[in-house]
């Protein structure tokens, strides 16, 4: 659990960090970084830890805007549902990597009520 934390905290910093990477990360980039995870490479723990931040930012980003997240879910559930429907969407991989996450959380979640 410290880990994931640290690469959290990390992956945060980073993305403030480097503005650019934020405004142009594709869904093709986030699934090929999330999937670096077992690397032993400096640069893929690098890689992996900005897309575990990008999701959760995004999550926590959108939540009550566009969907509405359930108080007990965890991060490894929400990287789960964005990481599954990243693999099974592989025709939108090409979008900004937040759209189509908010599009993933709003059909695991349900978009919000107006």
């Amino acid at each position: 659990m410290k880990r994931i934390h640290i690469i959290i905290f990390i992956a945060a910093f980073m993305l403030f960090a480097n503005g650019a990477l934020a405004d142009f990360m594709t869904g093709k980039d986030l699934l090929r970084n999330i999937s670096k995870g077992n690397s032993e490479n400096k640069n893929d723990l690098r890689d992996y830890a900005m897309a575990w931040g990008y999701i959760i930012g995004v999550c926590d980003s959108y939540n009550e805007i566009n969907f509405f997240v359930p108080g007990k879910l965890t991060r490894e559930q929400i990287r789960d549902i964005a990481v599954k429907y990243l693999k099974e969407n592989p025709g939108i991989l090409d979008k900004p990597a937040d759209l189509i996450l908010s599009e993933a959380f709003n059909k695991a979640f349900g978009k919000k009520k107006e």
